[in-house]
């Protein structure tokens, strides 16, 4: 699920050299298996929601290390991600180049098996530069992560508000009492939403409660707009 570890890995990975799939957590374990065999993946990360299916994915996967990133108690066989960090010492930064590899994004495209895309770092610079010089996200930028973390379109626009020194709030999933929250209690100004997620927000009962204090976002506003 979302979460600022998640936030955390997309750049450490990259720092590491080494290379991030995310995977996509709505997958049958039978999916998300395929995926990392065709990847060759070595380490996966999963949170309380997923340990039981990453337990699984290691007895199918031989070789694969499994690394808990979340609160509580670590599971058995797990490395603890927290203890990691405190454990060892910093690396150096590996400085890949603009044309290594950065990340495999997983999409069906429209049917049939999902296919890995590859994308460099030259390819997640670019597109966040471009954002950028479209003034899509100021250094003011209170940035919402509400759609999923594994989905490149959010990951995209973590890029560009990082790069533009906004910030970045994140929940666990969406739900519009999360988002509705969140707003309010960060004072977020831009969140990504996919039409479903808007109607599911505008049929929400308490919408009309919710409006005096949350329509004044620059988020809302620019969704009403359009």
């Amino acid at each position: 699920m979302n979460s600022d570890r998640y936030l955390e890995l997309y750049l450490a990975v990259g720092w590491a050299g080494a290379v991030i799939v995310p995977l996509n957590i709505r997958w049958s374990p039978l999916e998300n298996e395929d995926a990392m065999r065709d990847c060759r993946a070595e380490i996966l990360f999963v949170d309380k929601a997923f340990a039981p299916v990453g337990a699984t994915l290691a007895k199918a996967i031989p070789g694969l290390k499994l690394v808990y990133a979340d609160d509580g108690e670590t599971p058995t066989g797990m490395e603890n991600y927290e203890a990691l960090i405190t454990q060892n010492q910093p690396i150096a930064d590996a400085m890949r180049k603009r044309d290594d590899l950065a990340g495999i994004f997983y999409t069906g495209g429209t049917t049939g098996r999902s296919k890995g895309v590859m994308l460099s770092h030259g390819n997640l610079m670019a597109n966040a530069l471009n954002a950028l010089g479209e003034g899509l996200w100021p250094s003011t930028t209170i940035y919402l992560h509400a759609a999923p973390m594994f989905h490149l379109a959010n990951g995209a626009a973590m890029y560009s508000v990082l790069l533009s020194g906004g910030s970045n709030v994140v929940i666990q999933g969406f739900t519009p009492d999360g988002v509705a929250t969140a707003i309010q209690k960060e004072r977020v100004t831009d969140v990504l939403l996919v039409p479903t997620m808007i109607q599911m927000f505008v049929d929400h009962p308490t919408l009309g409660k919710l409006r005096p204090v949350v329509f004044e976002a620059d988020c809302l506003r620019r969704l009403g707009d359009q």
